[in-house]
């Protein structure tokens, strides 16, 4: 388990020997807390009292022994105490809870594969409420059954600091599900909702999808890994052309298939949505050009399509559709097959692209012809920032890549790792 203050004081740091020197302190010692002091660059040992002006986020990876339990416990009870990050650590959920009655300031705390059951997702919910400062829970490894779900949707109900929900390998109860959907239409909290890797009961996902259309509130929704099925998707669909909140979508890896259309009559009808991820759903050429056709008229602005079995077909629609696609900053390709052929349809239209900044054409067979196209495109560009050509062979057109650089007036990052290039000319690309 490790003690420590938030991420963005660890510039400058060395983790790794202060891990090592953590494992040599004695165990009395240990209810004293690595402080990382910004001011001069160094960690050191301090008493309890750093409680009262800097932030504590508890992370445990690993069972605990009974007083390691209980010191951990404790320091939930400190007044800055600001996260709780526990996976692997089977720990009576009560315990938590009573910590939950009496602390201000936790505001995160994510429980996984616990040995916990759907009693402790009571217990934990109507704890939080006590003080309500709880803004992100994230439950791994759990059924919930309907009694869980409720309490869950009592907290989306009335919760006023509650921003971000999320379930991982989670499964659920049917009739719990109505409520939650009734407590997302009711929130003024609640931002992103997401459900990775989870398992719906059959009309799970329609019940949900109801409370997404009618929330004032959530603007991301995280389905990947999560099979909706054809009723599911429908609802999806419907779910964006209704809400007029939903900016953020992601579907990765969630059987999306040759079941688009739905999702494409979304993206026609929504104003909101502005990011949409749609990896390894096997859409093929016809998912490609029937994303290519509405992406002009629609308000999305990242598309990921990353791992989609798309060809040069699928490019050819695409790259037609990025001149006019006016909103679209960010295109993700990676994955595909489109070859050099269809990297030219694509470079034709990202050099014409009127706000493209990012585009990522990482393992897609791209040979020394699709290069020479790519050059033309960086010089054509007054917009592109970013490119990836990764894990592609083009050690053939690395000259023509290189006079492309040199005429590109806004380009800041390029990729070519596993290119097969030698150091000279990654050298040569970079003076």
């Amino acid at each position: 388990f490790f003690f420590g203050s938030s991420n963005s004081c660890l510039r400058g740091s060395n983790p790794s020997k202060m891990m090592s020197s953590l494992s040599r302190i004695p165990d009395e010692i240990l209810s004293d807390i690595f402080l990382f002091e910004v001011s001069r660059r160094k960690w050191r040992l301090v008493s309890k009292k750093f409680s009262q002006c800097v932030p504590l986020h508890i992370v445990v990876h690993r069972s605990l022994n009974a007083k390691q339990e209980a010191r951990i416990l404790s320091m939930l009870g400190h007044r800055n105490c600001r996260s709780l990050k526990a996976t692997d650590w089977f720990v009576d959920a009560r315990s938590i809870s009573k910590r939950l009655h009496i602390s201000k300031s936790l505001k995160s705390v994510s429980i996984h594969h616990s040995g916990n059951d759907s009693s402790a997702i009571v217990e934990l919910a109507f704890a939080s409420l006590t003080q309500d400062t709880i803004e992100s829970w994230s439950f791994g490894d759990f059924s919930l059954d309907d009694a869980g779900i409720v309490a869950l949707a009592e907290v989306v109900k009335k919760s006023r600091r509650l921003k971000n929900l999320e379930f991982h390998q989670c499964t659920f109860g049917e009739d719990g599900l109505i409520v939650l959907a009734e407590a997302f239409a009711t929130t003024k909290s609640l931002r992103t909702v997401n459900i990775k890797s989870c398992k719906l009961c059959r009309g799970g996902f329609q019940e949900l999808a109801k409370g997404f259309s009618n929330s004032a509130s959530i603007q991301g929704i995280n389905m990947a890994f999560t099979p909706l099925g054809d009723e599911g998707l429908q609802a999806m669909g419907d779910s964006l052309k209704k809400s007029g909140y939903l900016q953020h979508v992601n579907l990765d890896f969630s059987n999306v298939g040759g079941c688009i259309d739905p999702v494409i009559s979304g993206i026609v009808h929504s104003k909101a949505l502005t990011h949409l991820s749609l990896k390894g759903n096997e859409l093929g050429d016809g998912g490609a050009e029937a994303l290519a056709e509405v992406l002009p008229k629609s308000s999305i602005e990242i598309l990921n399509l990353i791992d989609n079995n798309i060809s040069h077909f699928g490019a050819l629609a695409l790259g037609a559709a990025l001149p006019t696609s006016k909103r679209l900053r960010e295109l993700q390709l990676g994955l595909n097959r489109i070859g050099s052929s269809g990297t030219k349809a694509l470079a034709e239209g990202m050099g014409r692209a009127p706000s493209l900044h990012v585009v990522g054409l990482t393992s897609n067979t791209i040979g020394p012809e699709g290069v020479q196209w790519v050059a033309k495109a960086l010089g054509a560009s007054s917009t592109l920032t970013t490119l990836d050509l990764s894990h592609n062979i083009f050690r053939d057109g690395i000259d023509d890549l290189r006079v492309g650089l040199k005429a590109s007036k806004s380009l800041q990052n390029l990729n070519v790792e596993g290119c097969n290039l030698c150091p000279n000319s990654v050298a040569l690309m970079a003076a």
